[in-house]
């Protein structure tokens, strides 16, 4: 760069005439270099001095505006370029386009659109460019218009552009519809490539569609099309999804013999998966071979151990992987505190989660709802409500959603702690902040009223749930039945369970262990007053 300026001083010096090729080689390097001030200046000293810049310079400018995110510059300098009668290319509108998608200017954006669409430069790159984008915005509608559009004006769709429709739908969950879209493409004699077939494995295995995706995998492989790593590490995730870990397992066995190179990704999903079934012992012989081929665990690795360890009550082995990360500089997240914090809950050692709770707050870390649902059922389940009630408004006061899970806990522990009108109201608060019972917060609050004695608000929560059309499950009823014969109501109770019998419910063990108790509890009853 600087032999180059010096070679430019010593042409002005010498009175020699500064000529295009030697124009357009300083501005490339300066370019190259990321100087866009310079390149600026430069180009305005020579257009000031009556040298045409041409195609080849304000393309070179363009590109370097949009990579130095100063769109600004880059549209008036193409303007400027039409303005001397020199017609942009489809390279330099691609430039642009993808400079104001970038900037989210989708306004702008779709203004050159149009204009090169009636300019005819228009090419596959510039309609590729807006689909990709709007089916990543989820504008489905204008994603369709720009694709009917470039069918009109007889630009063929490429693999890009049917691969970025079927991702679309594929994330909304729509994958029949993204294989009409596969189907058209083959029809239209656009060959897949490794990327659509993987796509839409993916889609079929996020929606329990196992078969679909194996079938798509066979297709893939019988039309000679080689399966990339990720293909490989979709199906094994696929499958980790649906609860088939052992086949995960045995298939990332089998790929990595063919040469597959497993991502942390693909080995985190089945340790995890595995430690979710209660499987340890099979999720530490692939955290084992791991590490033997030389892949190191992640944070996300390690949170899975201790989740699993926790939920298995081996705090001690969550307590030793802990400590591992510590003593490797990790930086723990607050899942990994959570599941800690879940260990210590179910060991009911409330001071140690505690003290870990805070621990996450002084390392800069937010609780998120994960956190908060954690340390609230400890408390419920010791007994705490107060300290659970705290957290519930700490919660509140940072903004951190409240769930239906939380509402329920805390519903629960004040139920049993026998504060009725303090679960009332919570539960008030959570129906009008639009947070919706379930069919346990349901059975939840029945549970409760009528081991406190409130029949009467027990029978208003059915009511309710009739009119949300939540269905009651035996236990509702049967808590109903076990109430009105602890009140001596024998018709009301054979009521509620004949009611029972009308939906369709079956009832269990404990349903008749109710019946004969409350029949022989209530004619004793009958036989002690009459013989009186």
């Amino acid at each position: 760069m600087v032999e180059a300026l010096r070679l430019k001083d010593e042409m002005v010096s010498s009175g020699k005439q500064l000529n295009v090729a030697v124009m357009t080689s300083l501005i490339t390097a300066y370019c190259k270099q990321g100087n866009l001030c310079g390149a600026l200046d430069f180009f305005d000293e020579v257009n000031g001095n009556g040298l045409s810049p041409n195609k080849v310079i304000y393309s070179v400018m363009i590109d370097c505006c949009c990579k130095n995110g100063n769109m600004d510059k880059a549209y008036a300098l193409y303007n400027h370029m039409k303005s001397k009668d020199i017609s942009p290319s489809s390279f330099n509108v691609n430039t642009i386009l993808r400079g104001f998608l970038k900037m989210q200017s989708l306004e702008e954006a779709f203004n050159l659109f149009h204009e090169s669409v009636e300019c005819c430069i228009a090419d596959d790159l510039t309609y590729n460019s807006l689909l990709s984008c709007l089916c990543r915005e989820g504008k489905v509608n204008e994603a369709f218009s720009i694709w009917e559009k470039m069918l009109s004006k007889g630009v063929a769709p490429t693999i890009v552009s049917y691969n970025n429709l079927i991702l679309y739908h594929c994330k909304q969950g729509n994958s029949d519809l993204a294989h009409s879209i596969f189907s058209d493409m083959l029809e239209r004699g656009v060959k897949p490539n490794a990327v659509t077939y993987s796509i839409l494995i993916d889609g079929y295995f996020k929606e329990g569609q196992t078969g679909h995706a194996f079938s798509l995998f066979d297709q893939m492989i019988g039309e000679n099309i080689i399966p990339q790593d990720f293909t490989y590490n979709i199906m094994v995730n696929g499958l980790c999804r649906v609860g088939r870990t052992s086949e995960a397992w045995d298939m990332l066995k089998k790929f990595v013999r063919k040469g597959l190179v497993p991502t942390h990704s693909t080995y985190n999903s089945i340790i995890d998966s595995f430690m979710k079934e209660g499987s340890i012992n099979s999720a530490l012989t692939v955290y084992g071979e791991m590490r033997k081929r030389g892949v190191s665990p992640t944070v996300v690795t390690n949170t899975s151990l201790i989740n699993g360890f926790c939920k298995s009550n081996n705090i001690d082995l969550a307590l030793k992987i802990w400590n591992e990360m510590r003593g490797k500089g990790f930086e723990l997240d607050v899942t990994a505190y959570s599941a800690l914090m879940d260990g210590f809950c179910k060991r009911r050692d409330m001071e140690s989660a505690l003290q870990l709770f805070y621990e996450l707050l002084e390392v800069g870390l937010s609780p998120n709802t994960v956190t908060y649902h954690t340390m609230i059922s400890g408390f419920r389940n010791t007994n705490k409500m107060e300290e659970a009630l705290d957290l519930h408004r700490r919660m509140i006061r940072e903004g951190v959603p409240c769930d239906l899970l939380i509402y329920t806990t805390l519903i629960d522990g004040l139920l049993k702690a026998g504060k009725l009108p303090l679960a009332l109201d919570l539960y008030s608060e959570m129906v009008a902040k639009g947070v919706m019972p379930d069919t346990i917060t349901y059975a939840v609050l029945i549970n409760g009223l009528c081991n406190n004695g409130k029949l009467e608000n027990a029978h208003k929560i059915l009511q309710e749930m009739n009119l949300r059309n939540v269905s009651p499950t035996i236990f509702i009823y049967n808590k109903l039945i076990e109430g009105h014969f602890k009140e001596g109501n024998l018709q009301e109770a054979f009521r509620l369970h004949n009611e029972m019998l009308d939906r369709g419910l079956v009832p269990d063990d404990t349903t008749y262990d109710i019946l004969v108790h409350g029949k022989v509890m209530n004619e004793n009853s009958l036989s002690g007053a009459f013989y009186a």
